[in-house]
């Protein structure tokens, strides 16, 4: 089983530069879950002093965002809510995120599209089922993957980092997707598919939902053993991919997670297992044979 590959090569000054060129520097970009929360912690505060430095980043975003109708419902006069308002807004939603994780139990359901070079380009919260109490949408009674929360890297807004995130986000949880957006991703999101069914008298967040959505993308579900006392060992599932497929995919998490007991995926259609050998490789072998 093959990722399918959206970009040609990797350019060979990725990483390197704040300018990610669309045509081909996306590719060695992997989406999985964090090992640690220190490192996420750490990239939203980074990702806060930007935008309070230089809120004009976000000034294409606060354009789109005007149209979308998000603002339609919720801004009163559009004339008054100027670009700091719209920061305002972002940083409110950065805010929520954070108390949020530090909140959480476990990483299970965090995701990040990190780079080689170890930037983090974007953040999500995802659930494989979810729903609200006593909603006037009834569909967001029913139990359905939901997407949390989703932030994108400040400095390399409307470069596709968001698209190709969603696209990861899509794989790994399911075509039809509920969402609390805040005012930062509403316009778009709006141009993803998601409909507007739900608006509150503020303009910090609305719910949204999704249908029929696609990505051409594969998300492995990797299992880590991890060493816990001298002869346990506990196992979790790391979502992690990249359009360069599964082997690297599998080296990816082996890094993330050195001292692992063992990193391995099983492709349940041809009963093939992979897994990284002592000394990095990945090995495949039929889990039929003897």
């Amino acid at each position: 089983m093959a990722e399918a590959r959206l970009r040609k090569q990797p350019n060979s000054n990725y990483g390197k530069s704040k300018v990610i060129a669309v045509t081909d520097g996306l590719n060695s970009l992997c989406y999985m879950t964090p090992s640690n929360l220190t490192d996420i912690t750490t990239t939203v505060k980074e990702w806060q002093k930007q935008i309070k430095a230089n809120p004009k980043l976000f000034s294409t975003n606060y354009t789109k965002f005007l149209s979308s109708k998000f603002a339609q419902v919720n801004i009163t006069s559009l004339k008054t809510f100027t670009l700091n308002s719209y920061v305002d807004g972002i940083l409110n939603s950065y805010e929520e995120f954070e108390n949020s994780i530090s909140e959480a139990d476990d990483l299970s359901d965090l995701r990040f599209l990190r780079g080689d070079d170890a930037t983090i380009y974007s953040l999500a919260t995802v659930r494989r089922s979810k729903r609200l109490l006593n909603s006037s949408c009834a569909t967001l009674n029913e139990p359905m993957p939901w997407l949390d929360f989703f932030l994108v890297n400040p400095i390399f807004l409307n470069q596709g980092i968001g698209k190709l995130t969603i696209q990861y986000i899509i794989a790994d949880i399911g075509h039809r997707i509920a969402s609390q957006i805040y005012v930062d991703s509403a316009g778009f999101f709006e141009k993803q598919g998601f409909k507007l069914v739900i608006y509150n008298k503020h303009y910090d967040a609305d719910f949204y939902i999704a249908e029929n959505l696609t990505s051409p993308l594969i998300v492995y579900n990797i299992s880590v053993s991890i060493p816990d006392g001298e002869y346990c060992n506990r196992v979790i599932d790391v979502a992690c991919s990249s359009n360069q497929g599964i082997e690297y995919a599998l080296s990816k998490v082996k890094q993330v997670y050195p001292n692992s007991s063992g990193v391995y995926w099983e492709d349940i259609e041809s009963n093939k297992i992979y897994s990284v050998g002592a000394d990095g490789s990945v090995v495949e072998y039929d889990s039929n044979s003897t």
